[in-house]
Parts: C-alpha cells; sequence; structure tokens
C-alpha cells in the first residue's frame, strides 16, 4: 500500500506490480491520478473525485468512505460466477443439440438406411426458447463470489462444457435408443 507520492510514481508503481502479474486496484480523486486509475485493473475514483479521475476510472464510489469497495468486489464476483454459468449453459447445449441430431440421423441412416430426424425444425425452435428461459433466470440467480479473484481459464471451461454435453447427449440418445434399435 502507498500513500503521499508523486503522480508519476503512483502509474510506474501501477506497471511494475502489473508487470509481475499482480492484479491492480488504486482508488484516487484527482486530475494526478487519472493516469494510474485508467491503467490500473480496477481504477476506482471516489465519491468527491475530480471529472477527470471519474473519467479515467473504471468505478466511481456513490458512497463517502472506502466501504463500498467490499460491496464492489462482492457483486463483481458473484458476476462472474453467473457469466461462467451462463457459458456453460451455451457450451452444453449448443453441444447437445448439434451433436446429438448429426449422431441419429448419420447413426441411422448409416445403420439402417432409413435416417432419423430425430428433432424437427420446430423442436429446435422450442429448444433454443427454453434455453433462452433458462438464460434469462441465471440473472437471478444466487450466485456466490469466490473468496480469492479468479482468473478466466477458457480451456478448461471449454473441457467442462465438451464434457457435461458428451453426458446429456448420452442421455438423448438412451430417450431415443428404442427407434435405433428397430428397423422399418
Amino acid at each position: 500500500m502507498f500513500a503521499e507520492i508523486y503522480p508519476e510514481d503512483k502509474y510506474f508503481i501501477v506497471k511494475s506490480l502489473q508487470a509481475s502479474k499482480q492484479i491492480v486496484g488504486m482508488t484516487g480523486d484527482g486530475i494526478n491520478d487519472s493516469p494510474a486509475l485508467k491503467q490500473a485493473e480496477v481504477g476506482i475514483a471516489v465519491s468527491n473525485a475530480t471529472d477527470v479521475a471519474k473519467a479515467a476510472a473504471s468505478v466511481v464510489l456513490t458512497v463517502e468512505g472506502l466501504a463500498g469497495i467490499v460491496e464492489l468486489v462482492r457483486i463483481g464476483r458473484s458476476t462472474f460466477q453467473r457469466i461462467v454459468t451462463w457459458i456453460l449453459n451455451k457450451i452444453v447445449k449448443t453441444f447437445e443439440i448439434a451433436v446429438f441430431v448429426t449422431l441419429a440421423f448419420l447413426i441411422s441412416a448409416l445403420l439402417w438406411h432409413n435416417p432419423i430426424y430425430a428433432v424437427s425444425a420446430l423442436d429446435v425452435t422450442l429448444f433454443l426458447f427454453l434455453i433462452d428461459f433458462v438464460t434469462i433466470s441465471l440473472s437471478t440467480d444466487n450466485a456466490k463470489g469466490s473468496p480469492t479473484p479468479e482468473k478466466w481459464d477458457v480451456p478448461k471451461l471449454v473441457k467442462l462444457g465438451v464434457g457435461l454435453g458428451v453426458f446429456t447427449v448420452a442421455r438423448c440418445s438412451g430417450y431415443y435408443s428404442s427407434p435405433w434399435t428397430t428397423s422399418t
């Protein structure tokens, strides 16, 4: 924690911490804080800050004091969890509908020379609307934020989504196993 330092030093401190892979948050209220507020991952202008500092910051506190920062972090972390849940939902459902329909058609066409259209165009449309209703409900869930800062791990997210997608495709295949085992 640094206090009462020159404006240019604030900017260099933020850059140095970022160079060592640290996530940097900075509070400020004056014009001289603007470059460092802009550079930091989380630039926080206090409620009585100048317009320049507010414009450079990513967050402006609306209450006196620094107690609003705790609420800011809590809301940010729960929003992150909601976004992760939304992304997983989209990956799983997209994988499920694309792979299941394709596999149902290919397996039935190759094995029995009688392609099964397991899901009609109307079914796909209704399915997509249902997914959207689930997605809308995610905005009101009680997501709990992580106690520590998190970073995006896209490969892990995709692997988890595809893994869950494989499970749901297997489940859907079980529902449609009887048409596949009998040929007409």
